[in-house]
């Protein structure tokens, strides 16, 4: 099941995966705008109860399910703490985990010789692979660099209708573009019985008034809103173990002295450092990451959109440029224009459209629980 069949933007009876298709539909009106996410499925569900399980206990039941339902089990691993949880849990269960793809970005350059991308994550699932699953296949993929002016040349000044997370920035790395101009993955979902997994990604909390919500919101998702990968913490069928995330994440953020509205937000935007970056992901009940780098959101703070030439004038796109590149580069600042001029009122270069908010499921009141 694709992502954009439980999660996309409702205007009235219309729905897309494309932000500003979305706000066409609502005459630029964020507010006429819902972001669905397998509402009708998750109200279903007793939020302001906690599962009883363990954390494991359903990280271990979501991976045997799907273990039953595909042959062939794939998983981006990148030795973060989301995708590092759903690898211990094969290893744990002992249930077979056929392939792991492990992404390197060829303009994030070595440090002291390492690899910091794929050294650590190779390393381990090299001792995966010797001690737990000889069958593993591992495999290194370098990001394509000329991945984004591919998307650029194929769709033309329309890129605007084709990039479903439709951020602002150059580059364009959502998992639907890597899944159509990656070499490596072209023609990979059709593959029967082949399913990719992706570890995304922690509850997005919001304390207002003394109360708790879980509540997305479509920036969040901009790389994930219309792609065929499992998103394994956020798929409708694992709302039983979103919900345990969300109670676990709370409990921690209780026992922050700190714990405030604006805390909470810092916390989550990974604006306070690695180190509380680290509480955060353990305090939801991830596993230790094994990329040192990840572990203290290094990626994340270093290149904010995943890539280190998200914008032309700051990081240099046109250094990096072929003939073939400066017409994507005008193509893309066509689409731009376009965006600046007809949409003037919502949106720019710096955010793209406004937030476009979810629905928002109670959880509990606040109560301080300082350690």
């Amino acid at each position: 099941m694709r992502s954009s069949e439980y999660i996309y933007y409702q205007v009235g009876e219309q729905r897309t995966s494309n932000t500003l298709t979305a706000f066409e539909l609502a005459k630029g009106n964020v507010d006429n705008i819902k972001l669905y996410w397998a509402d009708n499925q998750r109200a279903q569900f007793d939020w302001t109860q906690e599962p009883v399980e363990s954390i494991n206990e359903l990280i271990d039941e979501r991976v045997r399910e799907l273990r039953a339902q595909y042959p062939y089990l794939c998983l981006w691993y990148s030795g973060g703490y989301d995708s590092q949880s759903i690898l211990n849990s094969f290893v744990r269960t002992g249930t077979r985990l056929d392939e792991v793809v492990i992404f390197g970005r060829p303009w994030i350059k070595p440090v002291n010789g390492i690899d910091i991308e794929r050294d650590d994550p190779r390393s381990y699932a090299e001792q995966v692979k010797q001690y737990c699953q000889p069958g593993l296949k591992i495999t290194l993929v370098d990001y394509d660099p000329n991945m984004s002016i591919k998307f650029y040349l194929e769709h033309g000044s329309d890129w605007i209708y084709n990039d479903p997370g439709h951020f602002p920035w150059f580059t364009k790395s959502s998992r639907t573009i890597v899944e159509q101009h990656q070499a490596d993955f072209i023609g990979v979902n059709d593959i029967i019985g082949r399913r990719d997994i992706e570890g995304v990604d922690k509850p997005i909390l919001n304390l207002r008034d003394n109360k708790w919500y879980v509540r997305l919101n479509d920036k969040s998702l901009r790389y994930f809103m219309d792609t065929n990968k499992e998103l394994f913490y956020m798929a409708p069928e694992a709302t039983r173990l979103y919900i345990k995330q969300a109670w676990l994440a709370i409990k921690w953020f209780e026992s922050q002295p700190e714990c405030s509205h604006k805390f909470v937000h810092q916390v989550q935007s990974n604006s306070l450092g690695g180190a509380m970056y680290q509480r955060w992901n353990l305090g939801c009940g991830r596993e230790q990451a094994r990329s040192r780098f990840e572990s203290q959101a290094y990626f994340k703070s270093t290149f904010f959109s995943g890539s280190a030439v998200d914008t032309v004038e700051a990081r240099g796109v046109k250094e990096y440029a072929s003939l073939a590149e400066e017409k994507a580069y005008k193509i893309w600042k066509t689409g731009l224009s376009y965006l600046g001029t007809q949409h003037k009122e919502s949106w720019n270069t710096d955010r793209g459209f406004p937030t476009v908010m979810g629905t928002e499921f109670y959880i509990k009141d606040f109560q301080s629980n300082e350690q």
